[in-house]
């Protein structure tokens, strides 16, 4: 009896080494690279943006008929950089803890640190980003934990980048000090002031604009109306009865004081001059022609839009040259830090725990549903 008691207690034991091999522990390590550990939790963090940006690539790689098809897309039967889309989504993951623990080493290495307030403001844009995101990222087993220190990490996420854009926020992360100590003032690379300048004056044009577009089914007299007016305008403009300013309130009335204009310390000279660029006006090539402080009525071809400009000179205001310093830097280096960062991740070593790593499937990665 007492070996068969023996023998039992022997199986129980055994039963039980089995069942805690079975069980992935908390804060278990999915991934090491340069000294880095990520935990199962960031690796599908990680899985999931690569599987939306994955989604990205073949939508966009569709034409434009089958865009706009309505029908639903079989993403797991394209291809990616002509790999199946399940493997290129896993290998996208990897490249983006690659590139994580690339800039914290260099950041390390050039003893560059995150300061306290960008620390905590990315942690607050993280909450405000879960409160939209949690449906896709909860489910799938990423905790608020977990999001908010990839987001803090600047891990590459275009759905997080979407949203923050959206927001108008740009966070400061690993790979922003990275690039700010190479190509920000006094920086190992720094770019030169006239060429900050120049793309920006190449680039973007300075206007006072006063614009209305018709998306109400407006008749074709009130349509006219609204011209003659904006013509009354131009030539007050032009013989200089009125300022834009008079003009804006005039034609606004009640609503003018829903258009903050007021002009603040360290703020653009002319509170009511828009920046513009390629994107934010068809009319960009022909104001670029125009003169400074010309004035000009413009219309499009359907007839639902009427702009009104007056141009002004973006070179008499460094407010902008300012505001848009490192914005304008990002421009001009991104793409050669992008070249450098991708051909240093060639020589990475990855150590993945394929046990941590392999529950993880694509197919089975729960997607929220939107009513």
């Amino acid at each position: 009896m007492k070996t068969i008691k023996k023998i039992a207690a022997v199986i129980l034991v055994f039963i039980m080494a089995l069942t805690a091999v079975g069980c992935h522990p908390k804060d278990e390590i999915a991934v090491t690279i340069n000294d880095y550990e990520f935990t199962s939790a960031y690796y599908m963090c990680a899985l999931i943006n690569a599987y939306s940006d994955g989604q990205t690539e073949v939508y966009n790689s569709l034409s434009e008929k089958e865009q706009q098809s309505g029908q639903e897309i079989d993403y797991f039967s394209k291809k990616i950089d002509d790999k199946d889309f399940e493997t290129w989504v896993k290998d996208h993951a990897i490249e983006i803890l690659k590139e994580v623990a690339y800039y914290k080493t260099v950041c390390k290495e050039n003893k560059l640190e995150i300061s306290e307030g960008d620390i905590s403001a990315s942690k607050y844009y993280a909450s405000v980003l879960w409160e939209s995101l949690k449906d896709f990222f909860e489910p799938n087993g990423v905790s608020l934990t977990t999001f908010t220190q990839y987001v803090t990490d600047g891990a590459s996420s275009s759905l997080i980048d979407y949203y923050l854009s959206y927001m108008g926020v740009s966070l400061n992360d690993y790979k922003e000090l990275y690039f700010g100590h190479l190509y920000g003032e006094g920086g190992k690379k720094e770019i030169a002031k006239k060429d900050i300048k120049k793309q920006l004056y190449d680039n973007y044009i300075l206007a006072d604009v006063l614009e209305v577009n018709f998306e109400n089914n407006e008749s074709d007299e009130e349509r006219a109306e609204v011209k003659k007016q904006f013509e009354k305008y131009v030539k007050d403009l032009k013989k200089g009865k009125k300022t834009f300013e008079e003009v804006h309130k005039d034609y606004y009335k009640d609503e003018e004081e829903s258009h903050d204009h007021s002009t603040q310390k360290d703020g653009p000279k002319d509170a009511y001059a828009t920046l513009l660029d390629i994107s934010s006006s068809e009319y960009f090539s022909k104001i670029k022609k125009m003169d400074i402080d010309d004035v000009k009525l413009f219309e499009n071809e359907y007839k639902t839009n009427y702009t009104l400009v007056v141009k002004k000179n973006l070179k008499d205001d460094d407010y902008y040259l300012k505001t848009l310093d490192l914005s304008l830097r990002h421009i001009i280096k991104d793409a050669e830090l992008n070249k450098e960062t991708e051909s240093k991740l060639k020589d990475i070593k990855v150590e993945i725990d394929d046990y941590a790593v392999d529950r993880f499937e694509v197919d089975e990665i729960i997607e929220p549903e939107y009513s």
